[in-house]
């Protein structure tokens, strides 16, 4: 393996094994969907005029540490953080009969909504992590000018620009010990959503699924009305919405994030863009980017903090 791969893995795995437990979230609110689900929201509820609003990576949570780490990071700084759930990532299981996906950029956007609509906040920023990231960055290129104004700025974290050559990539070498583990989550969720609505989800040959590819094209796309895992990638990709991006945007991805592609690095399209800001470190794994292994600071909070403050 090589070095910066090796760094890589231990940059993603040790931040998130040993971090400690971060902000809590004293608000909570179950928010219908115009599909008859439910979202779950929660926020740090301090009064501030000024937030930002966390979006978290597969199979994540409001309470993974990355997400609280940022939140008391953030809110101890002059910010309301909110932070929400993709459906059935949160404290129970949703009722509808499907889960989130990679590009459900309405769930975001009805959390949005909400929160301009029902508090007093002039000024919002969103920060998405892995997928979180995704989604934001495909949010913004679909709404483009009709975003609200309050939307200031963005910053995404670890995002996998280009869903099929990421789960191509996770498939390989020492990366399957992310995939596999991603897959027993999802095919746990699976067998509950199967028991919630009998008859509702195929589980035959489940357990031989094994790579994205198989899952997406068996479960997710149909579930989600797509054509297949292919059609399922390409709409959902923010790639192909970032030309649109009309708000200040920053995309941290790492050189050495074992999670990503070549195609999540744009650096030919950034080079030109008005709107996006690329950095890409050569160190930080995935959502990880501790200054170093005895540190208690954490680079992308800080880059969150700096970014935000100066675009308002």
């Amino acid at each position: 393996m090589a070095g910066g791969h090796f760094k890589g893995h231990i940059q993603t795995i040790l931040p998130a094994l040993t971090r400690s437990a971060g902000q809590e979230y004293p608000l909570y609110w179950e928010l219908s969907t115009p599909d008859g689900d439910i979202l779950e929201l929660a926020a740090t509820g301090k009064g501030n005029s000024r937030a930002v609003l966390l979006s978290h990576g597969l199979e994540g949570s409001a309470y993974t540490p990355y997400m609280t780490g940022m939140a008391k990071y953030i809110s101890s700084r002059g910010f309301d953080v909110y932070v929400w759930n993709f459906r059935g990532c949160g404290k129970k299981i949703n009722p509808g009969p499907w889960y989130y996906h990679s590009g459900k950029t309405e769930d975001l956007k009805h959390v949005v909504q909400h929160v301009l609509s029902n508090t007093h906040i002039h000024e919002l920023h969103l920060v998405g992590f892995s997928i979180g990231g995704n989604l934001t960055l495909k949010y913004l290129g679909e709404e483009n000018i009709a975003l609200p104004r309050a939307i200031k700025s963005a910053v995404c974290i670890s995002a996998p620009l280009e869903l099929k050559d990421c789960a191509l990539h996770l498939g390989d070498g020492a990366n399957r010990i992310y995939l596999n583990r991603f897959l027993k989550s999802l095919k746990k969720k699976l067998r509950h959503k199967e028991a919630q609505h009998p008859g509702s989800i195929d589980l035959k040959g489940l357990d031989e699924v094994n790579n994205f590819i198989e899952f997406d094209g068996r479960y997710t796309a149909p579930q989600s009305g797509f054509a297949d895992a292919d059609d399922y990638y390409r709409k959902s990709s923010s790639l192909y919405q970032i030309p649109k991006l009309c708000t200040p945007t920053l995309l941290l991805n790492a050189h050495n994030d074992p999670f990503l592609s070549h195609s999540s690095y744009p650096l030919e399209i950034a080079k030109n863009h008005s709107w996006l800001h690329l950095e890409t470190p050569e160190g930080g794994g995935h959502v990880g980017f501790r200054n170093n292994l005895f540190s208690g600071e954490y680079h992308s909070e800080r880059r969150v903090f700096e970014f935000i403050s100066t675009n308002h």
